[in-house]
Parts: structure tokens; C-alpha cells; sequence
């Protein structure tokens, strides 16, 4: 089954632009004042990049589903599969720890330790709201990481169903 999409992956690079810009225009931002100057409905669709995460999340769905339609999910390939996930997403993750790990040697916060080790399981949107911003934009590769792990799941149920 075919695995490379271009036409989605220049998809992907907008998406990923406009979160850019969203971060960037936010309030206290570099470009704040910038882009309150622009026209209303230029504003709005700035400011509305988070919605782009949403449909990363799709893309990821609808790429994954074409990739592994035929997939029989025994042991091998699904540790394959785990594999692929991990590698992809976890060493420019744990980069990006390392970059706030001074705020995280800061922090006071009670409980830091458990915190800590959530964040290093890239589990920290699993437990709901928590009161650490160490590195906010990691909630949306935790939420990654928890429709990567349910996919198989739902394949095989999906498939058990019909």
C-alpha cells in the first residue's frame, strides 16, 4: 500500500506554518502588535492555528489507516509498528525537553518528580490538566502518542465488528 503522499505532505507544511504563526502573534508574542494591525479576518485566521492540530491529527489518522490497512497485527508487526511511532516522534522530543530542562530544574512544584517521568513517557495530556508548562506544545505529540498507541486497537476491533 502506498505510504508517501506529497500532496499531503505540502499540506502538512501549511498546517505547520500556520501553528508557527499562531504561537508567534499570541498574546505577550513577538508579533502580537503586528498582527493586530492586520485586517479582522486576516487576525482571525492567524490566531486560529490551533485548529491546524486538529487536522494534523486526521491527516495522521487517514495516512496510518491507507498505510496498515492490510496489516495482520501479530506480535512482529506490531512492535514494527511501536517502533516506527517511537523513532519518529521521540529524539526531537526529547531534544526539546532537554532545551526547558533549566525550567524544569527550577520548577518547586510538588509532585515535580511524577510530572517529570509523565513528560519523559510523553504521557503528560493523558493526565489531564497538570500545573507544569515546561514545554506546552508537547501536549499535542502526548496526544500523538496516545492515538498511535490505541490505532492496532481499533483496527482489530474495527475488523472484528464487520
Amino acid at each position: 500500500m502506498k505510504r508517501d503522499y506529497p500532496a499531503l505532505t505540502g499540506l502538512r507544511f501549511f498546517l505547520a506554518l500556520w501553528v508557527i504563526l499562531e504561537h508567534l502573534t499570541g498574546p505577550g508574542q513577538k508579533l502580537e502588535a503586528t498582527v493586530l494591525l492586520l485586517p479582522h479576518g486576516m487576525f482571525t485566521l492567524i490566531r486560529g492555528g490551533y485548529q491546524a492540530v486538529t487536522t494534523f491529527f486526521v491527516l495522521s489518522g487517514f495516512v496510518l489507516t491507507r498505510s496498515h490497512v492490510a496489516t495482520v497485527w501479530d506480535r512482529g508487526n506490531w512492535l514494527r509498528y511501536a517502533w516506527g511511532r517511537v523513532a519518529r516522534v521521540y529524539p526531537v522530543y526529547l531534544l526539546s525537553l532537554a532545551m526547558v530542562a533549566p525550567f524544569i530544574l527550577e520548577d518547586q512544584t510538588p509532585g515535580k518528580a511524577g510530572y517529570l517521568a509523565a513528560h519523559l513517557l510523553l504521557v503528560q495530556a493523558w493526565l489531564g490538566a497538570i500545573p507544569v508548562n515546561w514545554n506546552t506544545p508537547a501536549w499535542s505529540l502526548s496526544c500523538e502518542m496516545f492515538f498511535y498507541a490505541i490505532f492496532p486497537l481499533l483496527v482489530v476491533w474495527v475488523r472484528r465488528a464487520s
